[in-house]
């Protein structure tokens, strides 16, 4: 399905158009109706549905990356100066292992260098957890994590390419993003609320990466098997997106009823 049309209310327009457009049922009901079947539609078929649920807990993982500065000032003492030092290596090293990374992708193909990528971030984190106690051990911390959060992403922009339906590509790689995000917006809310409620160092924050990284691996091994009985690399077929009821149906009423 195409994507739905937006409506953006200038700063300014006459109080009457809010108004009409929160209170026609009519126009409500088809605007919600087809921003759901829009997702719905993205976790149709199940080696789509598993390859957004290997984003999400990923992502999730990473909603504690929000304490990576408090981390940094309040745990290692860190000064701004090494903090920007830091930032800089990582960047350095992410310009070198691109083109390695990019390579091994096209050699070994997208899904084993992933899963090699989240297997070693997961194991650096738990390291991470023990051993960062200072600028020199979070500096080899920083280069790992630089290194192997390439291949991830790199491997990712590939796995889209490898798994989506071309006629769909562009709804499905917008559901990659807006998805996962939706998700953490709770995912947010859980961490904060768990790290004030237990007390928690920010050195958990390590606990949180190891777990999303670590368990992503699960479907995306899923994924992987998936695509390979469809034809893998050199005869995939992705699997068409069937044709959706529409949502009010599931429930027994119309929509055009009220």
């Amino acid at each position: 399905m195409t994507p739905p049309r937006v409506v953006i209310i200038a700063k300014g327009a006459p109080i009457s158009i809010i108004i009409r457009l929160m209170t026609e049922k009519a126009t409500f009901w088809t605007l919600l109706e087809k921003y759901i079947n829009y997702f719905r539609e993205c976790l149709s078929v199940p080696i789509y549905r598993y390859y957004f649920f290997l984003l999400i807990i990923n992502s999730c993982g990473y909603c504690a990356g929000a304490y990576g500065m408090l981390y940094q000032t309040n745990v290692l003492h860190l000064s701004l100066s090494d903090i920007g030092v830091l930032a800089n290596w990582g960047l350095i090293v992410g310009l070198v292992a691109t083109v390695a990374q990019g390579w091994a992708c096209d050699k070994f193909n997208p899904f084993r260098v992933s899963i090699f990528a989240q297997a070693a971030l997961c194991a650096v984190n738990i390291s991470a957890f023990f051993l960062s106690r200072d600028y020199h051990s979070y500096f080899i911390v920083n280069f790992l994590t630089s290194t192997f959060n390439v291949g991830w992403g790199i491997g990712m922009g590939a796995m889209n390419i490898f798994v989506f339906p071309k006629d769909k590509f562009a709804q499905f790689s917008t559901a990659t993003n807006v998805i996962p995000m939706g998700v953490c917006i709770l995912g947010n809310f859980v961490i904060g609320a768990l790290f004030s409620l237990l007390n928690l160092s920010y050195q958990y924050m390590f606990v949180s990466f190891a777990l999303g990284t670590g368990l992503s691996i699960i479907p995306l091994i899923v994924v992987f098997r998936m695509w390979r009985l469809f034809g893998g690399e050199h005869d995939y077929q992705a699997p068409p997106v069937p044709h959706l009821k529409p949502l009010w149906s599931l429930f027994g009423k119309d929509k055009a009823k009220g």
